[in-house]
């Protein structure tokens, strides 16, 4: 096929976009291909792809032969810059105009490029000489009078006027030009057959563009450069390019940098005297070829090896010449080995090639690991025995830091960003404890040029690094990051909290997790390993759900594999895979998941050679798949269970061997079926024992809570309450000391789930629902009861707030209102002689409560005249009061275009997590209802609001005791919720000075004062609390006192969204979790309103 190079003259264009600088390259003469970069050398990179891809399957005929010509067509043109200015009607024009200008057969020829690449001829002006400004000026004014007739009110002047910065250059690209046919030659369009007649022809260059990356390309900018390893680079360049086709394999483990090193003899050539013309017809091509991309959609028989013969051929002599043959790079050389087999023929990539090479007709560089060589040394002797061997060894640690620091500059430059030396650190830290049997640089390489791309134009510092790696790796932070510290207890006590009756295996595996937080693991073996022995039911597959949720933050990262499934002779390459399936089973997922807790659930009924794979796994951390890459089994835990033993355990019961340690038993049947070099291999052997009735009671509790967590009692917001009497019964129904939890848990399906869906299936409200279940009469009865809202509260209910400049007016009004309790108190001591009467008796019989209430209003006086007196002097040195947080979002009403209101459709969706997360987001993007000089004031307006209730019990000689109650509509859940209430609540006592007291294991809070009830009345209701993935919580508050039993309403009063904020649905108001009790204070001023 003939091969042309076009010289295309090119308009570049600099320019800023959001803050960046960028190149704009365009062809000269005609709109597009267009390339755009913010690197220059990638801009040209690109535009160069843009026209290999117009210019594939190029076939010259006489149509398309002017946009050949075009493109080859390569004046001496200059660009000059004219600063013009004139009016087209309405419109003044005055801008910097481009105009590129070139002689061309004694002509002077003019292009506009910003005016639709418009060109004509220059005339000579007076003296002779073309007059080029003028000539543009004229040009310029006819075809934006013409731009601007067309595009009317949206004509912008502006839109044609070109930067100062523009230049010309030529871009050099060699295209394939396919001859043209004559008309006999071609096929009927509707000829079916055409495809099967006749030979299918392959063009070489066109083949080798879509299976391959020419390395050239990528220079010089996007080649790596190989630092500090100049022997090796040059040693390679010589056997590449001075040795005639020599074949050359370059051996190392991943991560030592072979492909760098080829790159940097690509630049290096690139950049040499053999190469110092930059004719591109004179040079050699090194093209990284996909192996795999050979085959692709090569479905007759015959055709993948016809094209690959046709790249063979045109590697040998590209573009017709001999001189500079390429050279071909390939990375996965077993794959060679394999891409071509078939049932019919054993013919494969290798097989074609060996011709070739034993000829020394091309050269051929294949990038191996020592595992994948020793794959091929094994599968085809005389292939290997073609190659020159050169290993490459990993650098020493000092060399590798020279290596990274001399990257980190390339890539802040490239990247635009900054990474601090501390982040380094942190890298080489992480590739220390986690990293150990990855080689380097390449280990530490790859992060930085993941955290170089994600955080472009932004500084990299270690707490960058520790994110990017927690997101690489899956691990929680506090599992790998030094300055979180891991507290013993509380691991502890959340795994003796979920793993119930087992503690050997609480102590086993919180061991683990301490060891590999304190990195003291042995890097050459498995984080950790583990054998649970024990019968079926008692939690050894929760456990190792429990320690996977612990390391990776989620239960379903476990990788679980049933040895059941394995018990043939061909389960072994269904787990590491063979030449048909390269990827197995457990090698393929621990390499995208190096960072895994894998679960073998009944190894004993694994095949015999899977027990030998065990051994190596257990010892050494590494497998090696069917391909020969090896896969790191070091930042694995492995845990394998196993009933081994529970036969002999349970027939010994009744006998009185029950007492008896029965770990000796387990332990033998182990040491009885496994080899003892296995046995050796696994670091703890850990016996769960059966579990007790108590035990079966509490997991019975935990299995509950995780059946509340089914999308069915989530998206119908049903929150399920079982009483004590009911979940014992159920626990009863569902123990057995044989099967342990797992009879358990299909009789919670069988009562509870059941009964449930049974109960939910009849419910028709759209309103969320509470589902108790009691026992009664040995049956559970359920019974549903709807949960409502309280009603909100009408506008205008707050008072009018002041401004700025108008404070003092208000706190008047207030002080006016103080006034008028004192003239009732005085008025009451006149009326009741109270007043003489006190004086005369004991102090020990004085009525401190009246006394209490008196110096309340006192204080509340002194404080207003304070404020008063302070705004009026303006002596506020700095602000009066912190703002309140509150934020008015929009629960109640919509209203459409015309203004009209539609229904309340926050209220209905209250209970779907989008309309919480729509809460919080409003809350987060709102501004303070409230400024300082509002919150000062209405401090002292709710005080004296609550000073006029509590004044009707006073002025009736009379105080209540009351008693909050803070009691949870779900069992065994909430004790969290009720303690952060009780002390929310007891706060806004204190606050208020009324006496109180924490009663009932911090369950409720007595309290006495005036008129109490009253005050707190509209706080009754049910606060209800949503939790991450969980069904919300109800907590429901009440009152009672003077013989009165607490109430049942169900109306919910507030929503709290986890600890981040809470909405209070009387008063439309959202707040801060940890909200202040002069916060607090609007609420309770809402909820009075809100009692008739």
């Amino acid at each position: 096929m003939p091969t042309t190079t076009l010289t295309i003259p090119v308009l570049v264009r600099p320019e800023e976009l959001d803050g960046r600088n960028e190149y704009h390259i365009r062809p000269l003469f005609f709109d597009s291909p267009i390339a755009t970069h913010r690197r220059y050398a990638d801009a040209v990179s690109k535009f160069k792809g843009e026209v290999k891809r117009r210019f594939a399957g190029f076939e010259l005929y006489r149509k398309n032969a002017e946009q050949l010509f075009w493109s080859k067509f390569d004046p001496e043109a200059k660009l000059s810059h004219f600063t013009l200015d004139f009016n087209i009607g309405n419109h003044y024009v005055k801008g910097n105009f481009a105009v590129a200008h070139f002689e061309w057969q004694h002509n002077t020829y003019a292009v506009l490029p910003n005016l639709g690449n418009f060109m004509f001829i220059v005339p000579p002006g007076e003296k002779g000489k073309p007059d080029l400004k003028g000539h543009t000026e004229k040009v310029a004014r006819q075809l934006l009078k013409s731009f601007s007739k067309s595009e009317g009110n949206d004509f912008d002047a502006s839109n044609y006027y070109s930067p100062k910065k523009e230049f010309i250059t030529t871009i050099h690209q060699e295209v394939n030009i396919k001859d043209s046919r004559f008309s006999f030659e071609l096929e009927a369009p509707l000829d079916i057959f055409a495809a099967f007649r006749g030979e299918s022809k392959f063009d070489g260059g066109e083949e080798i563009e879509k299976v391959g990356l020419e390395l050239g390309n990528l220079y010089p900018d996007t080649l790596r450069r190989a630092w500090y390893r100049d022997p090796v680079v040059q040693q390679v360049y010589d056997l590449v390019f001075h040795l005639e086709n020599t074949p050359l394999v370059l051996i190392g483990p991943e991560g030592s940098g072979r492909h760098t090193i080829i790159e940097e003899v690509v630049w290096r050539y690139l950049e040499s005297k053999e190469y110092v013309s930059g004719d591109e017809w004179k040079r050699h091509h090194i093209w990284n070829i996909n192996p795999n991309r050979i085959i692709a959609g090569m479905s007759i028989v015959g055709h993948w090896e016809k094209r690959f013969e046709a790249i063979l051929k045109y590697v040998i002599k590209p573009f017709g010449r001999k001189d500079f043959p390429d050279k071909i790079l390939i990375d996965n050389p077993v794959a060679l080995l394999r891409i071509g087999k078939a049932a019919q023929s054993d013919l494969t990539l290798s097989s074609v090639l060996k011709p070739y090479l034993e000829k020394r007709l091309l050269q051929l560089v294949l990038l191996a690991t020592p595992e994948e060589w020793k794959i091929v040394q094994e599968t085809d002797r005389g292939f290997s025995d073609l190659f020159q061997v050169l290993r490459l060894d990993e650098p020493d640690l000092q060399t590798t830091i020279k290596m990274v620091l001399q990257n980190r500059r390339a890539l802040e430059l490239q990247h635009e960003c900054t990474i601090s030396i501390p982040a380094i650190g942190q890298l080489f830290t992480i590739h220390r404890n986690f990293l150990k049997n990855k080689a380097l640089p390449g280990s530490v390489m790859r992060l930085l040029q993941q955290l170089a791309t994600k955080y472009s134009r932004q500084a990299i510092d270690a707490p960058e690094v520790r994110e990017e790696f927690k997101s690489f790796s899956g691990l929680e932070e506090t599992i790998f990051d030094e300055n979180i510290r891991l507290e013993r207890d509380d691991f502890r006590e959340m795994l003796e909290h979920e793993l119930v009756g087992q503690p050997a295996a609480v102590q086993v595996l919180s061991d683990a997790v301490h060891v590999i937080k304190a990195k003291l693991t042995d890097r050459s073996r498995p984080m950790a390993s583990f054998l649970f022995i024990g019968p079926t039911g008692v939690g050894k597959t929760h456990a190792a759900k429990l320690l996977c949720k612990s390391l990776l933050g989620r239960e379903d990262q476990l990788l679980r594999f049933d040895m059941n499934e394995y018990i043939d002779a061909g389960a072994l390459h269904r787990l590491i895979g063979d030449a048909f399936n390269p990827e197995g089973q457990l090698t393929g997922k621990v390499r995208y998941r190096p960072f895994s807790v894998i679960l073998l659930d009944e190894i004993e009924k694994a095949h015999p050679k899977i027990h030998d794979l065990l051994l190596q796994v257990l010892d050494d951390a590494r497998l090696t798949d069917s391909v020969g890459r090896t896969v790191d089994f070091s930042n694995t835990i492995i845990i394998m269970t196993s009933n081994l033993g529970a036969r002999e355990v349970g027939s010994q019961l009744g006998y009185g061997a029950g007492e008896r340690d029965s770990s000796a038993v387990y332990r033998k049947a182990v040491e009885n079926f496994f080899r003892p070099e296995l046995v050796n291999r696994i670091e703890r052997i850990t016996v769960f024992n059966p579990l007790t009735f108590e035990q079966i009671q509490k997991i019975a509790q935990l299995q509950i809570r995780e059946l509340l967590q089914r999308d069915g009692f989530v998206r119908r917001t049903t929150i399920v309450n079982v009483s004590p009497k009911a979940l014992e019964w159920v626990a009863q129904r569902g123990y057995d000391a044989k099967m342990g939890g797992r009879a358990l848990k299909r009789q919670i399906e069988r009562d509870l789930t059941l009964l449930s869906a049974e109960q939910l299936i009849r419910t028709t409200t759209d309103a969320p629902v509470l589902l108790d279940i009691f026992y009664e009469n040995d049956r559970l009865i359920p019974q549903i009861t709807p949960l409502t809202f309280v009603q909100p509260l009408k506008d205008n209910w707050l008072p009018p707030m002041p401004e700025e400049n108008s404070v003092g007016r208000f706190f008047y009004q207030l002080l006016k209102g103080i006034e008028n309790i004192e003239d009732q108190i005085r008025h009451f001591e006149t009326k009741k002689h109270k007043k003489s009467h006190l004086v005369n008796v004991d102090s020990e019989e004085l009525d401190w409560k009246y006394y209490g209430f008196k110096d309340r209003v006192a204080d509340l006086k002194e404080q207003i005249q304070y404020k008063q007196l302070r705004y009026k002097e303006r002596r506020l040195l700095t602000a009066p009061a912190l703002p309140f947080r509150m934020k008015r979002v929009k629960l109640n009403i919509r209203r459409n275009f015309s203004g009209s209101v539609e229904k309340e459709v926050m209220r209905d969706r209250l209970f779907q997590k989008e309309a919480l997360q729509e809460l919080r987001e409003e809350y987060r993007h709102l501004t303070n209802e409230f400024d300082s000089f509002q919150s000062d004031y209405l401090i002292s307006f709710f005080d004296l609001a609550f000073l006029q209730v509590m004044l009707d019990g006073f002025l009736k000689e009379k105080t209540e005791k009351v008693t909050f109650h803070f009691e949870s509509c779900v069992t065994n859940m909430g004790e969290e919720e009720i303690e952060m209430l009780v002390n929310l609540y007891a706060a806004l006592l204190q606050s208020l000075d009324i006496q109180y007291t924490i009663a009932g294991h911090k369950q409720s809070i007595l309290a006495e004062a005036h008129n109490l009830r009253r005050l707190f009345q509209g706080e009754e209701g049910i606060h209800l609390f949503y939790l991450a993935h969980s069904n919300p919580i109800p907590v429901r508050i009440t009152l009672s006192g003077d013989g009165q039993e607490p109430g049942k309403t169900m109306k919910v009063v507030r929503v709290y969204d986890g600890v981040e904020t809470l909405t209070d649905l009387r008063t439309d108001y959202s707040n801060a979790g940890n909200m202040t009790p002069d916060e607090f204070k609007l609420l309770l001023y809402g909820g009075m309103k809100g009692i008739k």
